[in-house]
């Protein structure tokens, strides 16, 4: 009995990868103009050896105000083309109370490519 009671509860949890696999455009309703793109390289100093990478840039523009992303997963030696992407916003957050302002923010975009690949970037800056 208790093995049939464990397989129904087994059958009905979402496997942690479900849902994964293809993104759906309609879920990328935010356009991010890319202006300008950039590579710059960032050295980091580890036990007295220099680590450096080439980290992607983003000068762009998102409903209007001016931002720059850095992106988030190492694809740094390549530029991005300038142009008009869709994106949506998979995190925004404030400070906890005592640790920031009211007016400051993390926000980590998703963009979606015309090939269907999706890259995560984070707002590094902002212009008005």
């Amino acid at each position: 009995m208790l093995k049939i009671v464990f397989l129904m509860l087994l059958l009905a949890c979402e496997p942690p990868f479900a849902g994964a696999g293809k993104p759906k455009p309609v879920d990328y309703t935010t356009t991010v103009q890319v202006v300008s793109s950039h590579a710059i390289r960032t050295c980091v100093t580890l036990l007295a050896s220099v680590h450096c990478a080439l980290v992607q840039h983003l000068n762009v523009v998102i409903d209007g105000k001016k931002y720059e992303l850095e992106e988030d997963t190492g694809a740094g030696n390549y530029l991005l083309e300038t142009g008009s992407y869709k994106a949506k916003v998979v995190e925004d957050k404030k400070p906890d109370p005592g640790l920031g302002t009211a007016s400051e923010y993390h926000r980590r975009y998703e963009l979606l490519f015309p090939d269907g690949v999706t890259r995560p970037y984070v707002v590094v800056g902002e212009d008005e």
